[in-house]
């Protein structure tokens, strides 16, 4: 499975379907492939489907569904990261490509008491998240959410989840993200304030609302260097082996 390919159709054998125009243009005028070539797709909700080009032309192309493999989650639970939104767009760019390739579930942009306004670019970071599942060969698509508040985020956590918020200063309360406990949890949810962090009343909020403090040490993190550095210490945690 050299290349996966991207496309929202019935991953059911047997079904024939046509390329949509970024595979039609990658895996015909680009990769040179031919009718009776097999290739590899994803809908990104956990299969791998084989597919034999039957026809190609010179604007569109199409084939039929030969095999289909059904993947488990890559991860133990599901994990949300839910980051305040940066000035830089760039730096959101890089925690969403990032978080794909790290398991990442689900992806929230989050409007803190530091955010800056700005447009939220969700178009832009579904297409990222697609470049990140088929460079990754991921069978699990991140999702991308839409923004919500931190002050009111809590209220809709699951119950039984595990909530961990990053904070750059070290409290009483505070656990080294490498030594926590995870196992057991089916959702956790990481959070990650904006440039500046969080303010001292969102991190009384949090602990009201039984989330854990975590501290990535003593170094001060830009915001997209944490996330990966907290995700990567989740997915070890978590990695199905």
């Amino acid at each position: 499975m050299d290349e996966v390919f991207y496309q929202l159709i019935p991953a059911t054998m047997g079904n024939r379907f046509q390329f949509d125009e970024e595979t039609h243009h990658h895996a015909i005028r680009v990769l040179r492939h031919q009718p009776g070539d097999l290739i590899w797709f994803t809908t990104g909700e956990g299969q791998f489907f084989s597919v034999r080009i039957e026809s190609v032309s010179k604007k569109n192309s199409s084939g039929v569904i030969e095999t289909v493999e059904e993947h488990s989650f890559p991860l133990r639970s599901r994990l949300t990261l839910a980051a305040g939104l940066l000035k830089i767009n760039s730096r959101m760019d890089w925690i969403i490509e990032k978080g794909s390739e790290l398991g990442l579930s689900r992806f929230i942009p989050l409007e803190t008491e530091r955010t800056i306004k700005q447009s939220v670019k969700t178009d832009r970071w579904e297409k990222l998240a697609v470049s990140a599942l088929k460079q990754s060969k991921n069978a699990w698509k991140l999702q991308i959410a839409a923004p919500g508040n931190f002050g009111k985020f809590f209220k809709t956590v699951p119950e039984h989840a595990l909530c961990l918020v990053c904070h750059e200063i070290k409290l009483p309360s505070s656990e080294l993200i490498s030594e926590l406990d995870v196992s057991g949890f089916e959702d956790i949810f990481l959070f990650l304030g904006p440039e500046g962090g969080f303010t001292d009343s969102e991190i009384e909020v949090a602990q009201n609302a039984g989330a854990k403090l975590v501290w990535l040490g003593s170094q001060r993190l830009r915001t997209e260097t944490a996330a990966v550095v907290a995700l990567s210490a989740l997915h070890q945690k978590l990695i199905v082996t």
